[in-house]
């Protein structure tokens, strides 16, 4: 069997079993759909070098907008004061 046939089979197999798992999938409680679409688009975002925001990431990045547009930003000493806390120095 030449290499070529060899990586194609294991391909066709790969495919079947997503698609498998693809029909499980409906039966999973919401909550693991979701978990189940974020771990894929991060799989492929590692191998694709696309960043897709998850909804927590959305949910910070609105957050931070709304503080910029507030002017809600730490003082130099408050940050000073928090770094130095975590840093142990």
């Amino acid at each position: 069997m030449r290499r070529y046939d060899i990586l194609f089979r294991m391909a066709k197999n790969y495919t079947n079993d997503i698609h498998e798992i693809v029909e499980r999938v409906a039966e999973w409680p919401e909550q693991a759909r979701e978990e189940l679409v974020e771990s894929m688009l991060s799989i492929e975002a590692r191998y694709h070098g696309v960043y897709i925001t998850t909804k927590e990431d959305r949910v910070a990045l609105n957050q931070s907008a709304d503080d910029v547009r507030e002017n809600r930003f730490a003082s130099h000493e408050d940050a000073k004061k928090v770094f130095h806390r975590f840093s142990g120095a």
